[in-house]
């Protein structure tokens, strides 16, 4: 009898759900990570149960920064080898192991892997340098790059100590991502023509993932479970885009526009987290790109922008990054917690969501012209801008005030001065108050 009414409020509860009806109640959280005195911080990485965060601070007086370790609320300087400035890049899934690279007396870098108030000075491969950027999850492998006796560095690991990862065929490697049980490691590589390129290492194979759209790629950082690899693709400019390469479907992008960054994804690759200029990202496989101040706007003083998201908990459920906080006008690194939870409460189910909502274009491939949905819960002005796989604008479609309700644009494939484009890929941006959303879609002529 108690299972058939267990089972029935549970029924009862989807179907409130789905009608609208049920109100989901808030219990997300943004923690700013303040650091003593009057400087400011970065968060590099989180904990599986986000708990704990690694990252930098600076006290506001000197340019150094010093590694920290920050849990319950208590951030710890974790300290140098004797020399300046120090960093932590990498944190194990129990948070108990901290890695990355602190300075000697002669201020020159070199890994480390923390535990227990200890740091130990992981070595190099005969020169003088080494850093480490990540540790698996179980704690038992550290990567990262050491500098040779010829001055080059080469991608390593340290697992019963420093192993040389090679290369792609040129001079230096660099490994920055390493997935949980330590079987798989990504990074970035010259290839035989000294040209920068991703790899994905498993066992011997070290696996060249390409180009992106024409541009170099490299920092991959796989997932956990090492069937992902994110990163960046990059000109001689500094102008980047973000890419998800995947073991099923290789090289590919999340539908950002020129200055994206895709700096870590969940142990699925599912969800991926970065950055577009100066604002946090986060994309999914259902949803796309959300920016992270709006999503998360009800968190965020007056004032308070995040800036980057720098890493994800494997379940999803915590971000770290960086950004700005309003309340003591610092730069400061971030924990964020996503997890939504049952409320007591209903609401009147009116049809129309809460939230901007911008659609899929359709059709999509499309010639000559593809209709473009978006939803405004609350009036206001909106803008829907098409813009080039370089990131130039190509057409502002609409830019006035509207009301509430739903609407569709259409796109013929022109620009602002009425002269068709050529085939490719486009995104188009729409921006409403604090909302953001960017999409892509393919014309085919």
């Amino acid at each position: 009898m108690r299972d058939l009414i267990f089972n029935g409020i549970i029924g009862a509860i989807f179907s409130l759900l789905l009608l609208g009806i049920l109100e989901i109640g808030n219990t997300q959280t943004l923690t700013w990570l303040s650091p003593p005195g009057y400087g400011s911080s970065t968060a590099n990485a989180v904990s599986g149960d986000g708990a704990v965060v690694a990252g930098r601070f600076g006290d506001g007086v000197t340019t150094y920064k010093h590694a920290f370790r920050w849990a319950n609320g208590v951030m710890t300087d974790l300290g140098t080898f004797g020399g300046p400035g120090s960093d932590a890049s990498g944190l194990s899934d129990n948070g108990e192991v901290l890695v990355g690279w602190a300075e000697t007396t002669d201020s020159l870098p070199r890994a480390f892997r923390w535990q227990d108030g200890t740091m130990i000075d992981l070595g190099t491969l005969g020169g003088l340098e080494s850093r480490a950027f990540a540790i698996s999850g179980n704690g038992a492998v550290i990567v990262g790059a050491a500098e040779d006796s010829a001055g080059f560095f080469r991608a390593v690991s340290w697992e019963n100590g420093i192993n040389d990862l090679g290369t792609l065929g040129g001079d230096e490697s660099w490994a920055f991502g390493v997935s949980a049980d330590g079987t798989v490691i990504s990074g970035g590589s010259l290839n035989i023509d000294q040209l920068n390129r991703a790899f994905r290492l498993e066992g011997q194979t070290m696996l060249d993932l390409g180009t992106f759209m024409g541009l170099p790629t490299g920092r991959g950082r796989v997932s956990a479970d090492g069937t992902v690899v994110v990163g960046r693709a990059a000109d001689e400019n500094f102008n980047s885009i973000a890419y998800r390469w995947t073991a099923a479907n290789g090289m590919g992008g999340i539908g950002t526009p020129m200055q994206s960054i895709a700096n870590n994804s969940s142990a699925d690759g599912s969800i991926v987290v970065g950055s577009v200029g100066l604002q946090a990202i986060r994309w999914t496989v259902e949803g796309g790109i959300e920016i992270l101040d709006s999503v998360y706007n009800a968190l965020l003083m007056d004032g308070s922008l995040l800036y980057s998201a720098r890493d994800i908990s494997g379940d999803g459920r915590y971000i770290v990054g960086h950004g700005y906080n309003s309340t003591n006008g610092r730069i400061e690194g971030f924990l964020l917690d996503t997890q939504t939870a049952l409320a007591i409460g209903v609401r009147e189910n009116n049809g129309m969501s809460d939230s901007f909502i911008l659609q899929q274009n359709y059709p999509n491939p499309f010639n000559p012209v593809t209709h473009i949905g978006f939803q405004m819960p609350v009036s206001g002005l909106v803008q829907l801008q098409i813009y080039d796989i370089s990131g130039r604008l190509v057409k502002t479609l609409l830019k006035e005030h509207r009301a509430v309700g739903d609407y569709i644009v259409d796109w013929d494939g022109m620009n602002e001065f009425g002269h068709p484009v050529a085939a490719g890929i486009y995104f188009y941006r729409m921006t409403s108050g604090n909302f953001l959303q960017i999409r892509k879609m393919l014309l085919v002529r």
